[in-house]
């Protein structure tokens, strides 16, 4: 996905877990934690299967300081046809670099803060939990 977007920043790719998130442990986002606090990097990308990612985000959101980490993914696989995937990374990529410190799920054009997102499983999308006065930027 990278290459065919043609990402022109700077990355590095950590590979942490690769499993359908239905079945995401406390020890897997353990690790995920792990791996960015001890990054080097103080901006991340995570790519993370939608159904808990917001639940991802809110255990990152209390413990991550000084670094912007950014979770997305896709409710259609990049391989599958009108596949959301190729616009939320590159969303999220942009994003990333623009954002304050703090963890935000950014999906289908959308930037939620970590404690205030919730995947609507009727509509298929990420809502806010509550009205929110402090609002992420959005693009």
């Amino acid at each position: 996905m990278l290459e065919e977007a043609k990402v022109s920043v700077p990355i590095g790719i950590e590979l942490i877990c690769q499993k359908d998130s239905r079945v995401l442990t406390e020890t897997d986002r353990k690790k995920i934690l792990s791996a960015c606090k001890n990054s080097k990097e103080d901006r991340i990308v995570i790519t993370h299967g939608t159904y808990t990612m917001a639940e991802t985000a809110a255990y990152l959101g209390p413990k991550i300081k000084n670094k912007t980490i950014v979770l997305t993914g896709s409710v259609i696989p990049f391989t599958g046809k009108g596949s959301d995937a190729m616009f939320n990374l590159g969303a999220a990529f942009s994003a990333v670099q623009l954002l304050d410190h703090g963890v935000y799920v950014l999906m289908n054009g959308k930037i939620f803060y970590w404690d205030n997102v919730r995947k609507d499983t009727k509509t298929k999308r990420f809502v806010e939990k509550k009205a929110n006065p402090k609002k992420a930027r959005q693009y």
